[in-house]
């Protein structure tokens, strides 16, 4: 009953943060059925999670305080879902629709438009595999090989990145990669249809760490061949 009740709340989560990421990318609602599509897409088993209701009644039932359940014609037939309280939403440009979500990128790429900047410093980014980011001093000089990513386009949550920031992070990124003239899809590290597993833990790994964390991690040799292995 345990593992019950973690999946559903696990569900709910993804219901509502998916709906808001949505409506701050699009500044529409989403479709109910596109909805159930996103949610299998992630491993949810629906006739699982829902126990027997459709995913509109779930909504109504379990998220009536977070999420709105709207039909757009009399018919009914086809139904959409909206924030409660959606924030007003400011769309600027279109991001790449084959990258849905943060998890589809760089890990090193996202880490570098989500993290604070200290004073006096800039961010630069080294856009060519393996991707990287390194901070340096206003006054030392610029990184051969290295794209500097404005303050402007950062967002630096306090705690995580939630719904709302992770849209506003994709969508920095999706700018940023079009006023520099880059194609999203270089830093997209796993398709939507494509099967998990295909990068090894220590490609992961070294996406996941700055230049300068890099530097101070030694590995023995066994263990790097076991992660390429994973």
């Amino acid at each position: 009953m345990a593992d019950q009740t973690v999946v559903s709340l696990e569900f709910k989560k993804f219901v509502v943060q998916e709906v808001s990421r949505h409506w701050l990318l699009k500044g529409e609602p989403i479709l109910l059925a596109k909805l159930g599509q996103a949610a299998a897409s992630r491993g949810f088993i629906l006739q699982t999670e829902l126990q027997g209701l459709k995913l509109s009644q779930f909504i109504q039932q379990e998220l009536s305080e977070e999420l709105e359940v709207l039909s757009p014609d009399d018919s009914g037939t086809v139904l959409r879902i909206k924030p409660k309280n959606p924030p007003a939403v400011e769309i600027t440009a279109t991001p790449d629709p084959d990258v849905l979500s943060l998890g589809a990128l760089n890990r090193a790429l996202v880490a570098a438009f989500s993290h604070a900047v200290p004073d006096g410093v800039e961010r630069w980014i080294k856009v060519q595999s393996p991707v990287h980011y390194t901070d340096i001093a206003t006054t030392d000089d610029k990184p051969k090989g290295y794209v500097q990513i404005d303050r402007a386009h950062l967002v630096t949550p306090d705690r995580g990145i939630d719904a709302f920031q992770e849209a506003h992070v994709l969508r920095r990124i999706s700018d940023w990669t079009r006023e520099l003239g880059m194609d999203l899809q270089m830093f997209v590290h796993k398709a939507p249809n494509q099967e998990r597993g295909e990068k090894t833990l220590l490609s992961l790994l070294m996406e996941s760490l700055t230049e300068s964390e890099l530097k101070r991690i030694s590995l023995p040799l066994d263990i790097v061949g076991k992660l390429m292995r994973k």
